[in-house]
């Protein structure tokens, strides 16, 4: 009987800290990096045009570990990446009876309408709307980029083969060609006070504000132009 005082006056007087549960621990790790990140993440999120956003946190192995008497200090360890996808946190409890420093990984996640392909397209077609299609999905991984908006995709040039529901990244398209090799065009010419216009053949298909060669027609010379509209290019002398 005496020693069942004893051991239950040790029990009651030991801090609530070192008694809790791992998942006690857990919980509190969970609550102080929902707390730091939340308002990191949504805002993200809207910069990148998403819908909605979530973040977990990986369960850690915790055993020896006291529940920390204030909230734990959260540093994310993003080496200047984006709070996107997996990362790892450190969570720093420092007080006068316990003190760790533990590192989670937590898992972010952005979620937006993204642009893909309704059917096939093929390399060198102008897209139009009738192509496209909206897909809801994570876009925390798509590091070749993506489009939020069908209309910045109209009368764009696929450069490469897209299958159905493929997303469509920028690689993907081009701008059209305003000048095509061997099209008739207009030369402008400025300088020293001068404007001339001529007439000349372009040797190289050109989009807007690209510098092409084209051939002057009158004195037969090559020289480089840059494309300002259809079949009109522009150089300096």
């Amino acid at each position: 009987m005496r020693w069942s005082f004893w051991l239950f006056t040790l029990f009651i007087g030991l801090p609530f800290y070192s008694l809790a549960y791992p998942s006690s621990i857990q919980h509190q790790i969970d609550q102080a990096i929902h707390h730091k990140l939340n308002n990191q993440l949504e805002k993200l999120s809207h910069q990148l045009g998403g819908t909605n956003s979530t973040l977990s946190v990986i369960p850690l192995i915790l055993n020896n570990i006291s529940v920390c008497p204030s909230t734990p200090v959260v540093k994310p360890l993003l080496h200047n990446k984006p709070l996107l996808g997996v990362f790892s946190v450190m969570l720093i409890c420092h007080s006068k009876k316990v003190n760790w420093t533990l590192y989670d990984r937590v898992h972010t996640h952005v979620f937006a309408n993204v642009v893909v392909s309704r059917k096939a397209i093929q390399p060198r077609h102008q897209i139009t709307q009738a192509d496209l299609a909206y897909r809801h999905m994570d876009i925390s991984d798509l590091r070749g980029g993506y489009f939020l908006h069908e209309r910045v995709l109209n009368k764009k040039i696929a450069t490469s083969h897209l299958s159905p529901g493929e997303i469509i990244a920028p690689y993907n398209i081009r701008q059209p060609y305003l000048i095509g090799i061997g099209d008739h065009l207009t030369i402008t010419a400025q300088g020293y006070g001068i404007h001339i216009s001529v007439s000349g053949i372009a040797l190289r298909s050109g989009q807007l504000n690209q510098q092409i060669p084209v051939r002057n027609l009158n004195s037969h010379r090559k020289v480089y132009a840059t494309v300002i509209g259809q079949d009109m290019v522009a150089t300096h002398f």
